[in-house]
């Protein structure tokens, strides 16, 4: 049973959907005028695993994610760089995308931008002049009147309310309360400008994702998602402009990522000190900074600390490395189990059975990544156990079935957090220079890895080490790569967790 903190009650609730199986899901995205940053990565990071584990779980899910396309700080950067915002917008939207793929985030299945949108915000902000829940000024400004919406502000709560200001608003004297926000702005010389029944315009910031989702995912949705900073003012505007619109219900759950903290602050461009995505994966990869963002619960707040993040590649390369070993014992040992299960045979047929229900209880509690983590790595300890047991010495006999099961059972689970094991490549000249600069040379036409590994175990056989020794550190130095030296073979550890888009995915509109 599914149950998810909701914001709008701050309390666990049994997640039910409007039209099960189907589930309607709407992130806000970004505005498109500066490159994605640490932050942004945190919280698609973690919609893409609440979204998995929604289609993990047998729901059919309708995802959509909009990109704010025209706003104050896009109008003042392409006229500070003396661009044309529409240039200034595709560009960083593309950004957008090759950085989100780099990280494994599943693509939307619909990506409204908010200048497709302008006709439907029109609408809908004439609907609710209609209705009295909007004025227009004199000057053709239109402002929502949160007197008529007797709920407003319990998002965000009565107590944060009256601490919040509405500086993302520009100051009016025309405004009716101070909390008023803005639906239409009148137009500024050289804006983008848009007719309208108040003159020309353009729309603010809140009612393009009401007129968004509610085109594409209707009057009610099950997630609305974002984070934690968009509680206020944004989503509380939203909810009353929707609701005072349709007399429904915008969303069943609110949902909301936590910040990432830079030195003790959130990370904000604002506030300029931000580490861009693209600087982080180049430094860490993309994997390692995924798992860092999984590692903690997706509500709780999250220091970006760069020790924390080679933990997290640690803790993936030990994943990837289980997965690895398992292959060699397959590769190069017969499947003869024994007779009766071994002790560490019984403990890892038990854990590859029930791995699936404890990762899901963990998914289940609120889309709890760092205990459904935890499940992996402790199934993870006991593959390496097995595997050590059937490699050594007096090994009982390859149970190649359960070996490849438990395996199997870890990697399903892991590509639901969005990782995949894959073999890593490696440079060949790299590696012949290393080994040259070691003392060994490797024949021409031959596979320097391979021609390494040889001799090693060459070497090791004769009780060279410390010449073997050189090699091995020759190997990780060009390559990366952990030598392992078996009963039966020395061979290296080439998997590696990536977080690579399936093949085919096409982007979306």
């Amino acid at each position: 049973m599914l149950r998810v903190y909701n914001t709008l009650t701050r309390k666990l609730e049994v997640f039910e959907p409007i039209a099960p199986p189907r589930v309607g899901m709407y992130v806000c995205g970004v505005t498109v005028y500066d490159t994605v940053h640490v932050g942004h990565a945190r919280s698609y990071v973690n919609f893409d695993a609440i979204r998995r584990h929604l289609e993990f779980s047998g729901y059919e899910v309708k995802h959509v994610q909009n990109f704010t396309d025209i706003d104050d700080k896009i109008i003042e950067r392409a006229n500070r760089e003396g661009r044309d915002w529409r240039e200034l917008t595709a560009f960083y939207t593309a950004e957008y995308f090759r950085l989100m793929d780099r990280l494994g985030i599943k693509r939307a299945h619909h990506y409204p931008r908010a200048t497709e949108y302008v006709p439907k915000m029109i609408e809908m902000v004439k609907g609710l002049v209609e209705k009295g829940h909007a004025y227009v000024t004199p000057s053709g400004d239109v402002y929502f009147d949160v007197s008529t919406f007797p709920e407003y502000g319990e998002l965000a709560g009565k107590a944060r309310l009256e601490q919040e200001t509405v500086s993302r608003v520009r100051s009016s004297g025309e405004k009716r309360n101070p909390a008023d926000f803005a639906l239409w702005k009148a137009a500024k010389p050289g804006e983008p400008k848009w007719p309208s029944p108040w003159g020309e315009g353009r729309p603010g910031w809140h009612i393009e994702c009401s007129a968004m989702s509610m085109d594409l995912l209707g009057e009610s949705f099950d997630i609305h998602g974002g984070g934690h900073d968009l509680i206020f003012p944004h989503h509380t505007n939203e909810m009353a402009q929707s609701q005072c619109y349709t007399g429904k219900p915008m969303a069943r759950y609110w949902l909301h990522n936590g910040f990432i903290n830079m030195r003790g602050e959130k990370m904000s461009k604002s506030l300029g000190n931000f580490v861009t995505l693209e600087e982080a994966m180049d430094r860490h990869g993309a994997a390692a900074l995924r798992m860092f963002i999984l590692k903690t619960h997706y509500r709780s707040q999250l220091a970006f600390d760069i020790s924390l993040v080679d933990e997290a590649a640690a803790a993936l390369e030990r994943l990837a490395e289980a997965v690895s070993d398992a292959r060699t014992a397959m590769a190069h040992l017969p499947d003869s189990p024994p007779p009766s299960p071994t002790k560490s045979a019984r403990r890892l047929a038990e854990s590859a059975d029930g791995l699936a229900d404890a990762f899901k209880e963990a998914m289940d509690d609120d889309f709890n990544t760092p205990a459904a983590l935890a499940a992996l790595f402790e199934h993870a300890q006991k593959v390496f156990s097995y595997v050590r047991s059937v490699t050594g010495p007096s090994s009982p006999g390859l149970d190649a079935g359960l070996l490849g099961r438990a395996t199997g059972e870890l990697e399903r689970l892991l590509g639901v957090l969005g990782f995949a094991a894959e073999e890593a490549g490696y440079d060949a000249e790299a590696l012949r220079r290393a080994m040259e600069k070691e003392g060994f040379q490797t024949p021409e036409g031959s596979d320097p890895l391979e021609e390494a590994l040889r001799l090693r175990r060459s070497l090791r056989e004769e009780r060279k080490f410390e010449a073997a020794d050189r090699i091995r550190e020759a190997v990780k130095e060009a390559t990366g790569f952990k030598v392992k030296d078996w009963p039966f073979a020395t061979t290296v550890s080439r998997l590696r967790m990536t977080t690579e888009r399936p093949a085919g995915e096409e982007a979306s509109a």
